[in-house]
């Protein structure tokens, strides 16, 4: 998150309720527009950062850090056009953080890991159950959004068609419907065509 000593800029005759309360937290250190500002964009925000991560919990943990960062520099973030547009591409770019971290660490432990003696065999599962996570997670990536959203949340957060329902603020139904797309599509990317014919 790019942090400038400029005071907050924002043109408020076209704000939005989120440009307002953010001028209110930036230029009167207002506690009750904060949370009011947390509980209106939290799970937007949230529901941006699931795709990329994959997980519930450091989704969560990454929109309450940005959101601690936003109250600690508050008087010096400079938004140009849209708080929303800029809390999100936060959120994005924190995330995008997170996985080149773990890539790196992965990459480090392989690194550390090529003197330990592995069987031929073993050797060569191994690296067919990297390339199967490896299709895996590219037939997760090429859902659309919503559909790889309610994906996630079910089978790595572990909740269920209701809460995801809930949380989303749609239907059982378009739940269930996104489900049925995301599982069709994943057998069609994961399964030989000569298996499934």
């Amino acid at each position: 998150m790019e942090i400038t000593s400029k005071p907050v800029t924002l043109n408020l005759s076209y704000a939005s309720d989120a440009d307002i309360l953010f001028h209110r937290v930036a230029q009167y250190d207002d506690q009750s527009a904060f949370e009011k500002l947390f509980r209106l964009l939290y799970k937007s925000l949230l529901a941006t950062a699931l795709p990329i991560i994959g997980s519930q919990q450091l989704a969560e943990e990454i929109v309450s850090d940005v959101f601690c960062s936003l109250w600690k520099n508050r008087k010096v973030i400079q938004v140009h056009s849209s708080f929303k547009a800029y809390v999100f591409t936060s959120i994005r770019n924190k995330s995008l953080d997170y996985l080149r971290k773990v890539n790196r660490e992965k990459t480090i432990d392989l690194a550390n890991a090529t003197h330990i003696p592995y069987p031929e065999d073993t050797i060569e599962q191994r690296l067919d159950q990297e390339k199967l996570a490896l299709r895996v997670e590219r037939a997760i990536h090429s859902l659309p959004p919503q559909c790889r959203a309610i994906f996630l949340l079910n089978r790595e957060g572990g909740l269920k068609y209701k809460e995801i329902a809930e949380q989303l603020n749609i239907s059982i139904k378009t739940v269930e419907t996104h489900m049925g797309r995301a599982l069709k599509h994943l057998r069609s990317e994961l399964i030989p065509e000569s298996v499934s014919s």
